[in-house]
């Protein structure tokens, strides 16, 4: 490479990564703090299990302050992969497929 190129592509690599880091720090400006109520509202998801046939999985959030077999916190999901519909039991805690995943 010739010393012009060199000096071009350094100039170039400078804007590049100017723009970058500019574009970066926009991003981060436009964050919002989390607060206290933001704890509160975060759940976690556990007792992920997938059916035999790989056609149905099953997901519960539950907060992370709740007991593990603490029913009533827990809100179990039921999702038909190949439709996304999803059958939601309250309450619900330990699914299981059956052989048939069923």
């Amino acid at each position: 490479m010739t010393a012009h190129i060199k000096c071009h592509a350094s100039k170039l690599l400078i804007l590049a990564t100017t723009f970058v880091t500019a574009a970066h720090l926009q991003a981060e400006a436009n964050k919002r703090v989390l607060t206290m109520d933001d704890y509160a509202r975060w759940q976690s998801v556990t007792s992920t299990k997938l059916s035999h046939d790989g056609n149905w999985v099953t997901y519960d959030y539950r907060k992370p302050e709740a007991e593990e077999d603490a029913a009533d916190e827990r809100n179990l999901q039921i999702k038909h992969l190949a439709s996304d519909r999803i059958y939601q039991i309250p309450f619900a805690i330990s699914p299981a497929f059956s052989d048939d995943s069923r």
